[in-house]
């Protein structure tokens, strides 16, 4: 008797579309939205490292450098006007994991849309009449009438200045347990969300540290159009992701490193989209082919967001799952690329055993990318 695999989740999601587009050839449905942000980050970072401790600041990093590097990231407006543009969150953290944040740069901003104070005039005014009038009509007075009237008027004026109302337009804070620093940068009259911003960073990391990688995450909120016409609301115009090598600015050996990592990433990145774009082509002309392949026995399937899971978190697992359904292109690329990544992020020295005990354990800020048994240190890393 032949059974029908499990087509919940994913699956009945690609089955219900391919009987979609089965139902409705030839109609496509777009939606263009009117604001759209991307952002630009740097291929490489070089950093300084640096002795002069504080009094304050010894009893946290004893026994370890101090190293301050400068991230530019770049914010530009592809559609929509300008100041609909609310506000743009970026953070950035170590993904080794052995790095603790000392400072940071800028901080917090305040800013406020009127100059100087807000003049405020009060006035109070009393008035008081007093009035008597007398008219006669006796034969034997003469006629004629009279007004007496009597007032005051008094008039109470008060004014002073009161504080303009001022608001946060940067707002920066550690994050992950002082690991990693938020920014978050809001509209103001006076000031741009677009161009280049220079984050600082300095950092307290492990002697004879001098290779990591940074996850650099944007993220930008504007007021687009609602569901009902002529209301806005307030929802994501654009979200990306960056893994920034950076290295010891005397070291060349880490410059290189740095630099083989950049071109692996973009390497695996290119073929993944491209591999992602054949596959869409495929279930679009043989959307029966993709049912088939849904109800077979066989597992077929790609797992979603591999490319996504590899790049950013350099997950083994998710690479091994995906590797036989991958061509032998984008096999050896993900090869390389995980290769790359363990050379960057392995050379630290060793780290004490209360710094290990206290490193952060999540996929995202692991010391060391679990990729031992897939990737070899002899395989070549030429792109």
């Amino acid at each position: 008797m032949v059974g029908i695999r499990d087509v919940t989740g994913p699956n009945l999601r690609r089955l219900f579309g391919s009987l979609v587009f089965i139902l409705v050839i030839g109609t496509q449905i777009t939606s263009a939205k009117e604001l759209k942000v991307r952002f630009d980050a740097p291929s490489i970072i070089p950093f300084d490292t640096g002795t002069t401790k504080s009094t304050l600041e010894e009893a946290v990093v004893s026994q370890r450098d101090q190293i301050e590097l400068e991230v530019e990231i770049s914010t530009w407006l592809l559609s929509g006007k300008p100041e609909r543009i609310q506000e743009i969150l970026f953070e950035i953290f170590d993904l080794s994991g052995a790095s603790r944040v000392i400072d940071f740069l800028p901080r917090d901003e305040i800013s406020s849309d009127f100059i100087g104070g807000i003049k405020v005039e009060k006035s109070k005014e009393k008035n008081r009449s007093i009035g008597l009038s007398a008219s006669s009509n006796l034969p034997w007075m003469p006629g004629g009438n009279g007004q007496l009237a009597s007032g005051n008027k008094n008039v109470d004026r008060t004014s002073y200045e009161k504080k303009s109302p001022q608001r946060h337009i940067i707002v920066s804070g550690t994050s992950r347990q002082g690991r990693g620093v938020v920014y978050r940068f809001r509209r103001a009259n006076e000031h741009s969300l677009e161009g280049t911003r220079r984050l600082t960073l300095r950092l307290s990391v492990p002697q004879g540290w001098s290779t990591s990688l940074l996850r650099v995450q944007c993220i930008a909120r504007g007021l687009t159009q609602g569901a009902v016409p002529g209301l806005r609301q307030t929802s994501t115009i654009g979200q990306q992701t960056f893994i920034i090598p950076i290295f010891d600015r005397g070291d060349t050996r880490g410059q290189r490193d740095s630099e083989r990592f950049f071109i692996q990433y973009q390497h695996l990145k290119r073929l993944a989209e491209a591999h992602a774009r054949e596959l869409r082509r495929e279930e679009n002309q043989y959307p029966l082919k993709q049912i088939a392949a849904i109800l077979s026995l066989e597992d077929s399937n790609l797992p979603e967001a591999w490319p996504t899971q590899v790049l950013e978190s350099g997950d083994v697992a998710t690479f091994t799952a995906a590797k036989r359904f991958l061509p032998d292109d984008l096999q050896q690329a993900g090869t390389h690329y995980l290769a790359a990544r363990r050379a960057i992020l392995s050379d630290h020295k060793t780290l004490t055993a209360k710094e290990e005990a206290t490193r952060p354990q999540d996929k995202h800020a692991s010391p060391i990318t679990p990729i031992e048994s897939e990737v070899s240190e002899k395989e070549s890393l030429s792109p």
